[in-house]
């Protein structure tokens, strides 16, 4: 069992590639406006770092592993890969 790599959810999630994460990211999905991220998150003022997560997903660190998503998750992500 892991975390999702979008809301954290424990439990057996489908691995994503990297690549394909970053084409959905660049196709539009949001998990920011899509109230995927945690509310603790938002909380913390990080639910407004929209851009520095993009930039990530598609450039930076985060796009250099496969993410696991959630049931969850991958029903607002679905339509982007």
């Amino acid at each position: 069992m892991v975390n999702c790599d979008i809301c954290g959810h424990l439990g057996d999630h489908k691995v994503v590639l990297a690549k394909s994460i970053a084409q959905a990211v660049q196709k539009g999905f949001n998990p920011y406006s899509a109230g995927l991220i945690p509310d603790m998150l938002q909380s913390l003022g990080l639910g407004t770092a929209y851009d520095a997560w993009r930039v990530s997903a598609t450039e930076g660190h985060l796009s250099k592993a496969d993410w696991h998503i959630c049931e969850n998750c991958m029903l607002t992500l679905h339509p982007f890969l």
